[in-house]
């Protein structure tokens, strides 16, 4: 690969411009450095106010994930039963363990084992 490490020729009185046929920058053609400091700085402050919100809607979700599935339908909390069952079944689905069903849950481990029990496929 010779011809990679060979230099551009230059024509008599180009005054160094890497590409063809354009001119060097006037002074007053500069972009303002503190102008892109500024614009560089306003982005960053930005991209962590984002961060943060991404941050809180992700632990948002995560309790939505591990809060009860459930609401008592009534004043007596009829109904609560059956979809404890539902919520254990479907959180041993996704492959947890007796002691972590319990943890999200906030039940006894022995509730989860008990009905884990009654209802093996």
């Amino acid at each position: 690969m010779l011809w990679k490490n060979k230099k551009p020729r230059r024509k008599k009185g180009d005054a160094g411009s890497a590409e063809k046929g354009r001119e060097p920058m006037a002074p007053e053609e500069v972009p303002d450095l503190k102008a892109l400091e500024q614009r560089i700085d306003e982005k960053i402050a930005l991209l962590k106010i984002l961060e943060e919100k991404a941050g809180k809607k992700i632990e948002a979700l995560e309790r939505l994930l591990c809060a009860p599935m459930y609401q008592a339908s009534g004043p007596d909390g009829a109904g609560r039963r059956t979809n404890r069952i539902d919520e254990i079944l479907a959180l041993r689905e996704k492959g947890l363990d007796t002691l972590e069903i319990a943890r999200i849950l906030s039940v006894p481990a022995g509730e989860v084992e008990l009905i884990l029990g009654l209802n093996k496929k």
